[in-house]
C-alpha cells in the first residue's frame, strides 16, 4: 500500500472504515457489542439467490506487531447456512510502503455450501482489494461495482480476465 505501516495500521483498526470495504455489509447494522466483539448484517446475491447473513466477529489486536486476529461466525437462516472462520491480518513496513499480509480459513456448512466456495473466495479478494484502495485513497472507498461489472468479472475470472 502506498502509505506507511503506521498509517495502514490506524486505518485497519477503524472498524467502520474496514466495513465500508466489505461488499454487501449493511453499514447501519454494525454494532459494537464489547471492546473486541462486533455484529453486523451482510446482504449478498449469489447465483441469483439472495442471502442475508447475521455475522459476529471477535477482533484481537496485537499493537506492537501490527496484527489483527479475527474470529467470525455467521448464519443465514433462510438458506440454513452457517459459517465459521479465523483470519489473521498483519501490516509490515517495506521500504516506503506498507505490506498487508492476510491469511484466513473459512468453513461454510449447509446444503448449498458446496456452491459457495468460489463465491466466497471472490468476495474475500474483493474486500482486500477495496481495503487497499481505500487506504491508498485516504480512507475513501469507491462505490461497489455494478451488477454488470461483477458479472463480467465472474465470467472472465477463470480465464485470468479482470474488468
Amino acid at each position: 500500500m502506498p502509505v506507511s505501516a503506521d498509517v495502514a495500521w490506524r486505518h485497519v483498526q477503524d472498524i467502520k472504515a474496514v466495513a465500508a470495504c466489505i461488499p454487501g455489509l449493511v453499514p447501519e447494522s454494525i454494532e459494537q457489542v464489547s471492546d473486541d466483539t462486533f455484529r453486523g448484517t451482510l446482504r449478498h446475491l449469489a447465483l441469483g439467490v439472495p442471502s442475508t447473513w447475521r455475522l459476529e466477529a471477535v477482533v484481537t489486536r496485537a499493537d506492537p506487531d501490527r496484527r489483527l486476529d479475527i474470529h467470525l461466525d455467521g448464519v443465514e437462516q433462510r438458506l440454513d447456512l452457517h459459517l465459521s472462520g479465523d483470519a489473521a491480518l498483519s501490516i509490515d513496513q517495506v521500504d516506503e510502503s506498507a505490506a498487508l499480509t492476510y491469511t484466513g480459513d473459512l468453513t461454510v456448512r449447509g446444503r448449498l455450501a458446496g456452491a459457495g466456495g468460489p463465491i466466497i473466495e471472490r468476495v474475500v479478494a474483493s474486500i482486500i482489494e477495496r481495503f487497499v484502495e481505500s487506504v491508498g485513497a485516504g480512507g475513501q472507498v469507491a462505490p461497489p461495482r455494478s451488477w454488470w461489472r461483477r458479472l463480467v468479472a465472474w465470467v472472465t475470472a477463470p480465464f485470468g480476465g479482470r474488468d
